[in-house]
């Protein structure tokens, strides 16, 4: 893994959501009247931080990140589960979906017995 550098500026993106950055890394305000809103905030470096705020009317698993994918193996990414009761009902799994675990099975019928099954 390793560590990565404490002077970056690291920006943090939500995939789902247009939020409002009630403070960024590089300022000491707090702006709840009329923040900017964005899908991406600076977190600044170690020692900063920055507070957001958003809506949670989309269910469903979101991811929150970093873009540099080292960040990712050092804890810049978080899943935020949104609305968890209503992810099944209102996202249904489609049947072709729940039968491709089947199909696999078949297809693998054949093969040798010493190859993993899962």
């Amino acid at each position: 893994m390793g560590a990565i550098n404490a002077d970056l500026n690291w920006k943090l993106h939500d995939t789902q959501h247009a939020f409002s950055v009630i403070k960024s890394a590089d300022s000491d305000t707090f702006n709840f009247k009329n923040p900017v809103r964005r899908d991406v905030v600076s977190i600044g470096g170690v020692g900063q931080f920055a507070v957001i705020r958003f809506v949670t009317d989309n269910p469903g698993p979101w991811i929150f990140h970093c873009h540099i994918e080292p960040h990712l193996s050092v804890g810049l990414a978080v899943v935020f589960v949104e609305d968890f009761d209503h992810i099944l009902p209102d996202n249904p799994i489609p049947q072709s979906w729940k039968d491709l675990c089947a199909a696999y099975e078949t297809s693998r019928s054949g093969l040798p017995a010493s190859l993993p099954r899962a």
